[in-house]
């Protein structure tokens, strides 16, 4: 289920300190690349670069063949984790973030070139934040796109896909550089592909739901929302 991105009662706020989000994921760039500096999330093996400037036990195991096959394309970052900011990192957007309402995690996420994120729920996801916080969380994914191979929706290379558990329908979505969607992750299988030969990156912002307008969730629109004024 795709839901409406300023349905969640601190959008303005998140869009009015974006910027800043911008300007620490492109310093981090200027000395960290995704290939040696990020966590493999389905991974065995540890980091590549054994000095990275933030640790994670961000990790899923995989279950099926399609994750073991793309298991080395979906890597991470946190930028919020267990209830720490990364500080040294995110330092400019730390500060602001830290005022966002019913926020339980960031992570930033990093996509292979000719790779994808297979078709799964965040129920595990969910449990660890129900674990950090000690009291149930259940929410929805908001996600930014900072970096994009895909220049124009039309070319439909970079994409989030959701499917109807019950019906196997599926809804796509085909984000841009700096624009949003938001959906329910917890209770709807959703998956990631990205072919470009770009890196696709993304922030996920994991939200309590209760800090959502129950007025604005549903929709069967692709929905997303651009932040126009980041270069």
């Amino acid at each position: 289920m795709f839901i409406a991105p300023n349905s969640y009662i601190d959008y303005a706020f998140l869009l009015d300190h974006y910027s800043s989000l911008v300007d620490d994921m492109n310093e981090w760039l200027k000395t960290h690349t995704p290939e040696k500096d990020s966590i493999g999330v389905y991974a065995d093996d540890e980091p590549v670069n054994k000095f990275l400037s933030t640790t994670t036990n961000f990790v899923e195991s995989w279950t099926t063949h399609e994750e073991y096959e793309h298991r080395n394309d979906w890597k991470s970052i946190p930028v919020f984790f267990e209830k720490v900011w990364n500080e040294k990192d995110f330092p400019r957007f730390s500060e602001h973030g830290k005022k966002l309402k019913g926020l339980r995690q960031l992570i930033i996420n990093f996509i292979a070139p000719h790779g994808k994120i297979t078709l799964h729920t965040d129920v595990d996801n969910w449990a660890k934040m129900t674990q950090d916080w000690g009291c149930k969380c259940e929410g929805y994914s908001l996600i930014a796109t900072l970096k994009s191979g895909m220049k124009n929706s039309n070319e439909e290379t970079v994409g989030t896909r959701i499917r109807n558990i019950k019906t196997g329908a599926d809804t796509w979505a085909y984000p841009l550089e700096n624009e949003f969607v938001c959906f329910d992750g917890l209770n709807y299988n959703h998956a990631i592909t990205n072919n470009t030969k770009e890196w696709r990156i993304s922030a996920v912002f994991d939200i309590d739901k209760e800090k959502f307008n129950s007025n604005y969730i549903k929709t069967d629109k692709q929905v997303c929302e651009s932040f126009k004024n980041v270069d």
